[in-house]
């Protein structure tokens, strides 16, 4: 199962990231914009950390670094809970791309209801699939966040929540495709007669 899911979350990576960074993208975008100071001091939050609260460094305290870290978590829990949307969008794609049809975001958008409901998952491919789009969204994090020491402190904040929004986009089509198949029927193989 997993061979063809990633066979064709590859085949349809285009598609699929673009429907899950139409979501990523504003949601770190905003993000980055609401905690720009925080963004801005990220080199210095284990020395914030250790100040005493009233003490700030470029108005970024211990309760600016606590409200960034409950807003990221926020923000985690919003992609979290699209995740049965996105995987019903990723199951029109694929059928759209078997029957030879061009798969696009606007009719994988317009063509499945808004659900929170998941079907039962295969544990073992699905847990394969998202150590692969951790990987894979945490190395393109990290590189991009190595380009970002070009850019001066205070115009690096929008560049950190497209960054964010974008690795998360580029890991998830894998588990939504695996996440897809595991929603089909078990194929059962033909029993071919013992003619010895």
């Amino acid at each position: 199962m997993l061979e063809r899911s990633f066979g064709q979350a590859i085949r349809s990576f285009g598609t699929l990231f673009l429907l899950v960074a139409m979501l990523t993208v504003p949601l770190h975008l905003a993000y980055s914009l609401v905690f720009r100071n925080v963004i801005e001091t990220r080199e210095l939050h284990e020395v914030i950390g250790t100040f005493p609260s009233s003490r700030q460094v470029r108005g970024v305290g211990q309760t600016q670094l606590t409200q960034a870290r409950v807003g990221l978590i926020v923000v985690s829990l919003i992609e979290l809970a699209a995740i049965p949307w996105f995987v019903q969008m990723t199951v029109k794609v694929l059928r759209d791309e078997e029957e030879g049809n061009i798969a696009t975001v606007s009719d994988a958008v317009r063509g499945t209801p808004f659900s929170f409901r998941l079907g039962p998952i295969r544990p073992g491919p699905v847990a394969v699939s998202v150590v692969v789009a951790l990987l894979i969204g945490f190395l393109i994090e990290r590189s991009g966040l190595l380009l970002l020491e070009f850019v001066s402190d205070p115009r690096s904040y929008p560049f950190f929540g497209l960054m964010q929004g974008v690795a998360r986009a580029a890991g998830a089509p894998f588990v939504l495709a695996t996440l897809a198949y595991s929603q089909r029927p078990k194929e059962t193989t033909p029993k071919v007669p013992n003619v010895y």
